[in-house]
């Protein structure tokens, strides 16, 4: 199977959807236009939006979940990319 053009993630009373293809920016940008810039909805007008995007020719799947991050390494992060920043 190919790579979605866009995944979604529910966030509790919210359903967040992220572009993963140049197709799917495209897509997320008329989202936003609809959502205040967010690509965020109501939870139950997700069954509906999917259907519309994959009616418009879009592939979309759920997110797969994300790991926490383990003490130490949002720390290791920030100052990895506060060293960048400082270039």
């Amino acid at each position: 199977m190919s790579k979605p053009d866009l995944t979604y993630s529910e966030e509790g009373l919210f359903v967040a959807f992220y572009a993963d293809t140049q197709a799917g920016e495209e897509a997320c940008r008329e989202l936003a236009k609809h959502s205040e810039g967010t690509c965020k909805f109501l939870a139950p007008q997700r069954a509906e939006i999917v259907a519309q995007l994959r009616a418009a020719g879009y592939r979309v799947a759920k997110a797969k979940p994300h790991k926490p991050l383990a003490p130490g390494e949002l720390e290791a992060l920030l100052e990895a990319l506060e060293g960048d920043l400082s270039r």
